[in-house]
């Protein structure tokens, strides 16, 4: 996993690394400045490199970026404000001895075009929204042509903190980042202006960086995955594979539960009941008869003893009749949907995941989706108030538990379908039923859900969910992690 920071740990660490090392800022920044340089210079055989430059450190790495370049002959052309901290002005000093010219920044308004542009307006350190010149100049960014834009450690106008836009945003194409990965790069919606992100140690190791601080924010990547996958034991039969009992389903949604036990097929669990109203209990038995359906007036209690994860919720539009046995057991629970309410949550005990989208999270906490939008970090610390465990859903889900959130970062707009969400919570309701512990399967839940929809857009391909396990993506993926 990487670990994810925000701009007050930082600062924190970069003074604490300087000073455990006895490295001064200036080598670091240099360090910073060859490293967007020998990038550009290896990767986007620039014609020429167009550079903004703010007045403080950020700035500073701008100006060494422009000096390695034009070390290596490349057209530079620097529009920059008046340097303010002290390692800006040394980089100024240094670039402009070596040659350069610094155009002031009002300039860039009459380019027209631009090959290579560079962002060392603002990094980390910005608090509030951009004005003046550096909000006009983003603006046009934004507008005007250009072959690739870079932002060094940050899009200015975008929070570390919270990945929200503070007025206008640079529209970075990669973002290099210095030291450790910024929180706000990876949330939704900063990873939108972020584009591909690269981690640069600047000749610093993790373990230093990580030095005395408790990282509680991850984004999940496909080795993390991978990795849980592998602890999973391979069953000599159905039974060590997990037993699954699924609940939901009503008039119009008689497609959910079966969408859910989808997803749980999909996650190779061994034995799969569906317990659903017995108005539908026909369709739902007719569709796979490698489930279990049952209906929910002849559903027996004692199979409870039996069921090792439940996923309630489903295209469920009434309680079932033994909705109080389900409520105080010590079997792990997936709620979803509309079975995320309060009187059921306030009675629900043991370990459980509750995963709303953001309409259901904000009926949840009373309040309206905007505030949920906007304030995605704040509402998974709410949403822990009604489970152990919280999946928000979004571009980039989070998953919590306790102090930690985890930042998925697979994914796309082919997952705006119906049915997605109730496959999701047959996948994890399968992996919790296989073995996995309740947050472990729901951050690898989630990022699984993703990384099948990357697949099936890099096929060029449609995201059916009812088609869940008739792709050999999945097979593909348990077979590589075993």
């Amino acid at each position: 996993m990487l670990p994810l920071v925000g701009a007050g740990e930082m600062s924190l660490q970069d003074a604490l690394v300087q000073e455990a090392l006895g490295i001064p800022g200036s080598v670091l920044m240099e360090s910073a400045g060859r490293s967007v340089g020998e990038f550009i210079l290896t990767t986007l055989d620039p014609a020429e490199v167009t550079i903004l430059v703010g007045p403080g450190n950020n700035g500073g790495d701008g100006y060494a970026v422009a000096r390695y370049l034009l070390s290596w002959n490349i057209p530079v052309k620097v529009y920059a404000s008046e340097p303010k901290s002290q390692l800006a002005i040394m980089q100024r000093r240094l670039f402009t001895r070596s040659g350069g010219r610094v155009f002031p920044l009002k300039d860039i308004f009459a380019v027209e075009s631009m090959d290579v542009a560079v962002d060392a307006l603002f990094g980390v350190g910005l608090k509030r929204p951009l004005d003046g010149i550096y909000a006009d100049v983003v603006s046009y960014m934004s507008e005007v042509s250009t072959r690739v834009n870079i932002a060094v450690d940050m899009p200015s106008g975008l929070s570390a903190d919270t990945g929200m836009p503070m007025g206008s945003v640079f529209p970075a194409d990669y973002t290099i980042t210095f030291g450790l990965p910024k929180l706000g790069l990876f949330l939704e919606p900063g990873f939108m202006f972020s584009g591909k992100i690269r981690v640069d140690s600047i000749g610093v190791p993790l373990s230093v960086w990580l030095s005395g601080i408790s990282v509680t924010h991850w984004a999940v990547v496909k080795e993390d995955v991978q990795v849980a996958l592998a602890s999973l034991v391979s069953p000599s039969h159905k039974g060590e594979a997990g037993r699954l009992l699924i609940v939901g389903g009503g008039d119009i949604y008689s497609g959910a539960p079966l969408m859910a036990a989808l997803g749980a097929m999909a996650m190779r669990t061994g034995l799969i009941y569906v317990a659903v109203p017995d108005k539908i209990k026909s369709y739902v038995a007719g569709r796979y008869p490698e489930l279990i359906v049952i209906g929910w007036n002849e559903f027996d209690t004692a199979l409870l003893d039996k069921i090792d994860a439940i996923v309630l919720g489903p295209g469920m539009k009434e309680l079932p009749p033994f909705i109080d046995n389900i409520l105080d057991i010590p079997i792990p629970r997936v709620v979803d949907a509309s079975a995320i309410r309060r009187d059921i949550l306030i009675g629900m005990k043991g370990s459980y995941v509750i995963t709303p989208h953001p309409g259901e999270a904000a009926r949840l906490l009373g309040t309206d989706v905007e505030k949920v939008k906007n304030n995605r970090l704040r509402t998974t610390q709410e949403l822990l108030n009604y489970a152990p465990v919280a999946v928000l859903k979004g571009r980039r889900t989070i998953t919590a538990s306790g102090s930690v959130r985890w930042i998925n970062t697979s994914g796309n707009e082919l997952l705006a379908v119906g049915g997605s969400g109730d496959v999701l919570s047959g996948m994890i309701g399968g992996l919790i039923a296989r073995g996995l512990d309740v947050a472990t399967a729901s951050w690898a839940g989630v990022y699984m859900h993703g990384w099948w929809a990357d697949y099936m857009k890099e096929k060029g391909g449609m995201l059916l969910p009812h088609k869940v396990i008739d792709i050999d993506f999945f097979t593909e993926i348990f077979k590589r992690s075993s």
